[in-house]
C-alpha cells in the first residue's frame, strides 16, 4: 500500500527511496503497512488517519463561540450582497442624468447606514445558527492526491462518534471500502469537494485552524487541529502547485 511523504504529504509508491516532490528521504516501513501521517515536528498525527482505501481522514469540532471563521464568512456574504445591490442600482441609473450626483450621493448615504444594520443581521443569523448547532460545528475531512472533501455532520454526531466511524474504516482491510466510504458520506448533511487541479488559491489562517481552498466558482474551508495543521497544509500545497498561496 502506498505511503505518504512525512515532509510534504505527497503519495509515495512502494520502493521509493526519495519523495518525487520534495526529495525527502523515505523512511523504511514494513511492506504493506499503513502509516499514520507525520507532522512538521516529526510526531505522528493522532487525529489524521490513513484508511484502507488510501484516503486521509480526520475530524474537526469547531467551537462556534470561540472561532470566528464562520461568522466572518457569514458577514462577508451579507456585505457582498449589499455591495452588489448598490452596484446594480447605479448601473440601471447610468442613463438617468437627474440621478447624478444628487441621487448617487443620496443612495450612497442609505447604503452607508445599511452597513451596520446588515452587520447586525449577519450577527443575529449567526447566533441563531450557533444555537441550532449547539455551539459546535462537527465536520469530517477526507483527502487524497486528487482532492479534499469537507463533510458537515448532523448535529447529533459528536467528535467521538465520528472518530469511531473513521477508525472502523481503517480496520476494514477486507470488503468493499467504496461502499463504506459512501456510507460515511451519506451521513453528512452537506459536503463540499475541491479538486486540487481546479484550485486557484490556497490561504492558510493558522490562528483559526483554517485553510481556504478556492477555485473560480467554488470556495471551500478546510479545518485541521493545530497538531496536524502543518501536515494538512503541506499536503494541500504540494498538490496545488499552480495555486496562489498565502500563509498567516
Amino acid at each position: 500500500m502506498s505511503l505518504f511523504c512525512v515532509n510534504c504529504g505527497t503519495k509515495l509508491e512502494d520502493g521509493n527511496k526519495f519523495c518525487k516532490e520534495c526529495g525527502n528521504a523515505v523512511e523504511a516501513a514494513p511492506s504493506g503497512a499503513v502509516r499514520a501521517p507525520v507532522c512538521a515536528d516529526g510526531a505522528a498525527s493522532p487525529n489524521v488517519v490513513v484508511c484502507a482505501d488510501g484516503k486521509l481522514r480526520w475530524t474537526y469540532e469547531l467551537k462556534l463561540c470561540k472561532n470566528p471563521v464562520l461568522f466572518n464568512t457569514t458577514l462577508t456574504i451579507f456585505l457582498c450582497i449589499l455591495a452588489a445591490l448598490w452596484v446594480f442600482i447605479n448601473l440601471i441609473c447610468l442613463d438617468n442624468y437627474d440621478y447624478w450626483p444628487e441621487g448617487f450621493l443620496s443612495i450612497g448615504k442609505v447604503f452607508l447606514i445599511a452597513i451596520p444594520c446588515v452587520s447586525a443581521l449577519a450577527g443575529l443569523s449567526y447566533l441563531i445558527y450557533a444555537l441550532i448547532m449547539g455551539w459546535e460545528y462537527c465536520a469530517v475531512f477526507e483527502m487524497d492526491e486528487v482532492g479534499v472533501n469537507h463533510i458537515q455532520m448532523p448535529k447529533q454526531y459528536k467528535k467521538a462518534q465520528v472518530i469511531g466511524i473513521i477508525t472502523a474504516l481503517t480496520g476494514a482491510l477486507t470488503g468493499n471500502m467504496g461502499t463504506a466510504g459512501d456510507g460515511l458520506l451519506s451521513m453528512g448533511r452537506q459536503s463540499m469537494y475541491s479538486e486540487f487541479a481546479r484550485v486557484r488559491r490556497v490561504k492558510a489562517l493558522r490562528r483559526n485552524d483554517t485553510i481556504k481552498v478556492n477555485g473560480r466558482l467554488k470556495h471551500n474551508q478546510i479545518y485541521a487541529p493545530k497538531e496536524e495543521f502543518e501536515f494538512v497544509l503541506r499536503y494541500i500545497s504540494a498538490h496545488c502547485p499552480q495555486a496562489k498561496q498565502s500563509f498567516k
